[in-house]
């Protein structure tokens, strides 16, 4: 009989640590795609503080700019191919084999635009109907059937309100350790934290449920690294935003201000910026300025 494994931490980086041990000591060898991997099936695991879900572990060697942007195109339901690419070069084999499939300016599998429309509804049965189990955004869809490298990982995100504190529940039909976890952890908390304050409650817990929970054998260097680091890197888990009309006005913003910085334009400094909006950026102008002045 398959028993499920569940993992519980407070915050992220011991957390993730006990994923990478659990994974690499119980994880069943499977090579799909000729990849060879090890890999529990019906994994899960509980952070207990959403507010820790940003991984600063110093060997995972997070892009805390690529995290950022992510994170507001979930938010604001865009989804940009040229300003991923400048932040994380290595989506661009996804880019290159889709337009062979279906000439298209967004990613196939970009969460922005399917999480959108979905996030504003669930805002909006919360305020109705507190106790609703309807609260659900649906990201894969029967167009993932096909033939494209780039297919949604999350299948839903269902936000239930109990006690006074907003729930997530995240479900993946495939999860990479190293890859994956960190970046879908911290975008996917991101919008629970925001979704908590829109709506005036606290936050309860983050559940995280994957078909396949996984490690490629390629990784297991890096993962033993990251295992025997103790070393973090500082970084502030700061919303966009506290109140849904703010957030939507900050990330307005923040896409202008965002292509200034890509484009080289530096003029105005993120510092003179209101609070969640001044801190966000601040990552995005650092990125540029060191990417313009290598």
């Amino acid at each position: 009989m398959m028993m499920r494994d569940v993992i519980i931490g407070k915050e992220i980086n011991t957390l993730y640590k006990d994923i990478i041990s659990y994974v690499s000591e119980y994880g069943m060898k499977s090579s799909p795609r000729g990849s060879e991997t090890k890999e529990v099936i019906d994994f899960s695991f509980v952070l207990e503080d959403p507010l820790k879900s940003v991984c600063t572990i110093k060997a995972r060697k997070l892009n805390y700019a690529f995290m950022t942007i992510e994170r507001c195109e979930h938010l604001s339901g865009e989804s940009s191919v040229p300003r991923v690419l400048h932040y994380n070069s290595k989506m661009q084999p996804f880019v290159s084999l889709l337009q062979h499939v279906i000439p298209t300016i967004l990613f196939n599998g970009a969460y922005g635009p399917r999480i959108k429309n979905q996030l504003v509804r669930c805002y909006e049965l919360l305020k109705i109907d507190p106790d609703t189990r309807q609260a659900v955004i649906t990201i894969r869809n029967d167009k993932d059937f096909d033939s494209t490298p780039d297919v949604p990982c999350t299948l839903s995100l269902q936000f239930i309100l109990r006690k006074g504190r907003l729930n997530l529940i995240t479900t993946m039909r495939s999860n990479d350790v190293l890859l994956g976890v960190p970046y879908d952890v911290a975008s996917f908390c991101y919008l629970q934290l925001h979704l908590a304050c829109w709506l005036g409650v606290g936050v309860g817990s983050y559940h995280h449920h994957a078909g396949s929970m996984h490690i490629y054998e390629r990784d297991r260097v890096r993962l033993n690294d990251i295992l025997q680091d103790n070393e973090t890197v500082d970084f502030k888990n700061i919303l966009i935003g506290k109140e849904k009309k703010e957030t939507e006005q900050f990330l307005k913003e923040f896409w202008i201000r965002e292509q200034a910085y890509r484009e080289g334009n530096f003029i105005v400094e993120p510092k003179t910026l209101l609070s969640g909006l001044r801190e966000n950026l601040q990552i995005i102008y650092d990125y540029n300025q060191r990417k313009f002045t290598k």
